[in-house]
């Protein structure tokens, strides 16, 4: 065996959620080379794979991980300009946060409102991130991958990464299939900072034209309010971060939903968004809230954040076990109310299958 793979290391202290058992096998990966040489190594055991970046948005399983867990280290960001142009391109073990902290110090726009977003620079494109009216895809110019099938680098571009709603390829019809090496970013050199979402506007109302600096440490002002910033200036939980997506719904189903919020509350501005097709994007708090899920909520050693209902929490102790009873609940609870059934965001690492399906 490799004398950098090694054997039953705990897991749980690699993620947010600080919660799970342990991985058979473990290796750390900074190259491309260390990433071949680990899958070479599970392909003459037969084990299964797991790429882990900073812990974030995973659940892992009371039992572990019973194959062989890849922490992508790989490092490295570098920029060429071409006009108003910039190309980025950033090893996937890097920190999500410092590849959007080193685009604002140098005055590239598209991603500034992605600040405060926990994990890697390669969880962006699996996930297609987004937060604040930005998402990764629309600035994503090509992702560069080892293909565990055919074996080789290769690079997707935007296109052939089917982005979506918090999807893309690497999560839907290939899951597990590539590697994320590095991401190829294209932002604009002194672009105007986008301000879509109602937060931002608000926060701004009435002073100067932000910067994209302002805009920036704006975004993380707000989600640090809502315990969402995993940073040791901020006040945060333990937790993956959003752990449902927000709900996409026909606009029969909208109706439905606007009809029984409008019965019980004064509907705020902000929680449902009109998309191009006619669909609506409801926010999945909203409903898990008035489902009788308050902030703060607690079953057992697992919670809500009291800061924001799409958290939930490791209140000390919990298990993966403890995690999943309650989401269940809150699932359940929100078809029983509202007749739509809301997704985890997070992924399942060690289950047999999602257990929440």
């Amino acid at each position: 065996m490799s004398s950098s793979i090694r054997e039953n290391i705990p897991l749980a202290p690699m993620t947010t959620l600080g919660i799970g058992g342990s991985a058979k096998y473990f290796v750390e990966a900074k190259t491309v080379d260390d990433v071949v040489h680990a899958l070479q190594f599970a392909g003459e055991k037969t084990l299964p794979v797991h790429v882990m970046g900073r812990g974030s948005n995973v659940l892992v399983s009371d039992d572990g991980f019973k194959g062989l867990v890849i922490l992508n280290r790989i490092s490295g960001i570098r920029h060429v300009q071409e006009g108003d142009r910039a190309i980025i391109v950033a090893g996937a073990g890097e920190d999500w946060q410092r590849l959007v902290d080193f685009a604002v110090e140098n005055g590239l726009a598209g991603v500034e409102t992605l600040s405060g977003i926990p994990g890697s620079v390669g969880g962006a494109p699996i996930q297609n991130i987004g937060a604040y009216g930005q998402e990764v895809s629309h600035v994503i110019k090509q992702v560069v991958v080892y293909d565990t099938e055919k074996g080789g680098v290769i690079g997707l571009g935007r296109a052939e990464c089917d982005f979506g709603y918090r999807k893309s390829l690497f999560n839907t019809k290939y899951p597990g299939r590539y590697i994320v090496l590095e991401v190829v970013f294209e932002l604009k050199k002194d672009g105007e900072p986008a301000l879509i979402y109602q937060d931002l506007k608000l926060h701004f109302d009435g002073k100067s034209k932000p910067s994209l600096k302002d805009v920036h440490l704006a975004v993380l002002e707000i989600r640090a309010k809502k315990g969402m910033v995993i940073h040791p200036e901020y006040e945060s939980f333990k937790s993956a971060g959003s752990f449902f997506k927000n709900k996409v719904v026909s606009a029969e189903e909208f109706a439905k939903i606007k009809s029984i919020v409008g019965t019980e509350d004064n509907p705020a501005k902000g929680w449902f968004w009109p998309q191009p097709d006619g669909s609506v994007k409801v926010s999945a708090a909203k409903l898990i809230e008035l489902s009788g899920f308050h902030k703060g909520f607690k079953d057992g050693a697992a919670g809500i954040s009291p800061k924001h209902a799409l958290s939930l929490i490791n209140l000390g102790g919990a298990k993966a076990v403890d995690i999943v009873r309650l989401a269940g609940k809150i699932i359940n609870g929100v078809e029983e109310k509202f007749g739509v059934r809301i997704e985890p965001e997070v992924l399942f690492v060690g289950f047999d299958r999602n257990p929440l399906q």
